[in-house]
């Protein structure tokens, strides 16, 4: 059995790795954990200052690259063997398209994430991913 566990970071991610765990120490399973670095539209004052724009994406990198590194180590210390995706671009459709191409059983996401703004503005994550992945969607809680 192979699980994609899509995490941002947020409690309700971390409540999401908890749950990916329980199917870890109850069955065989394979998990691949994926974050998505969000794109985003710099604004012309960003765009007048290149290298603030530069540092704020690598800064943007390298907070995904430690939310990525958490998780590994958590299922790490947990002996349970964990692959790492970093993805850019929308949330939604990044992990849509991985869920379809990489075989998996079923996704896990937490409920909602870290953004409460973007989530008014756009909807939830999760909530658009249980409507566009091809396999079944667990959102925890």
């Amino acid at each position: 059995m192979k699980i994609l566990l899509a995490v941002d970071g947020s409690e309700n991610s971390q409540r999401a790795a908890e749950k990916a765990l329980e199917f870890a120490n109850q069955l065989p399973v394979k998990i691949t954990v994926i974050s998505v670095l969000t794109d985003f539209i710099p604004s012309i004052l960003e765009l007048s200052k290149k290298k603030y724009y530069e540092n704020l994406v690598e800064s943007h990198k390298r907070h995904n690259e430690d939310i990525l590194d958490r998780y590994k180590n958590f299922f790490k210390e947990n002996n349970v063997e964990a692959e790492v995706l970093s993805r850019f671009g929308p949330p939604v459709e990044e992990i849509c398209k991985e869920a379809e191409k990489g075989q998996y059983s079923f996704l896990i996401i937490g409920s909602r994430g870290l953004s409460n703004l973007k989530k008014t503005v756009m909807g939830s994550v999760s909530y658009n991913i249980v409507h566009c992945a091809s396999i079944p969607v667990m959102v925890v809680k």
